[in-house]
């Protein structure tokens, strides 16, 4: 027994509501893509060589690597199109991390509100203050959310403020 196939009306290839909905979707793809300029940072440790990422998820990553070798003991970031805007980070994630932000030669590290300078405990990065307060440790989202902030705005979140490194630790 044969049955017939449902008759419907063809559209004519133009007027096809899937093409043109795909031509839609095309045409705002390519104004996106002509028009979005993604955001680059760079990143260098103290190997000295500069890496660049498009991927704020890649800050974590490398702060995950902060502390356990003398390759790692710190890493430097700074947004492409501003690169005297710098934000960089020592310590290790079992410890925590110092976050210094600022302008090339004058960074001040991030300490929370009403920050105590005692106690003191040992971060023992090389090159970096080997002592720090409590409550200036901040653990891996905290230090790449201060970081991400400040490469992204130049600016650092509430509840915290900036200090001048301190003049006494060992360098």
């Amino acid at each position: 027994m044969h049955t017939a196939a449902p008759q419907a009306r063809s559209l004519p290839v133009h007027e096809h509501p899937t093409l043109n909905r795909m031509a839609t979707a095309r045409r705002l793809q390519l104004v996106a893509e002509t028009d979005f300029q993604p955001f680059l940072f760079g990143w260098r440790n103290r190997s000295g060589e500069s890496h660049y990422s498009s991927n704020l998820l890649t800050l974590v990553d490398l702060l995950g690597r902060v502390g356990h070798t003398e390759e790692w003991a710190w890493v430097t970031t700074w947004p492409v199109d501003d690169p005297a805007a710098i934000a960089q980070a020592c310590g290790r994630v079992d410890r925590g991390f110092v976050v210094e932000v600022g302008w090339r030669w004058t960074t001040s590290q991030i300490v929370r509100l009403g920050a105590a300078h005692f106690p003191r405990v040992n971060v023992a990065t090389p090159r970096w203050a080997r002592w720090s307060s409590l409550d200036e440790l901040h653990g891996l989202g905290e230090a790449a959310t201060i970081m991400g902030d400040w490469l992204i705005d130049r600016e650092i979140g509430q509840g915290f403020e900036s200090r001048a490194p301190d003049p006494y630790a060992s360098r």
